[in-house]
């Protein structure tokens, strides 16, 4: 990676505003550890990745974790 964290999070972070027509959603979107999660549903999730994927130029794992689903990223 060559940008630092927060960069990193903030970038990935305002790709969920982007991807998202529901700003209450993109609201929930939060970064722990170099995961992101997001309390969505499985349509928005999709949506996410695929931004996510298109914007981070790395590979992006989603996985349900309670109420929300969480993107790990690979190759970051």
């Amino acid at each position: 990676m060559n940008e630092d964290y927060q960069v990193f999070s903030a970038r990935a972070v305002d790709t969920v505003y982007g991807a998202l027509d529901n700003i209450e959603v993109a609201k929930t979107a939060t970064m722990y550890a170099g995961t992101m999660f997001v309390t969505c549903n499985a349509y928005s999730a999709d949506k996410i990745k695929t931004a996510l994927t298109d914007t981070m130029g790395c590979g992006v794992i989603v996985s349900r974790v309670g109420p929300e689903y969480s993107f790990d990223f690979v190759g970051a």
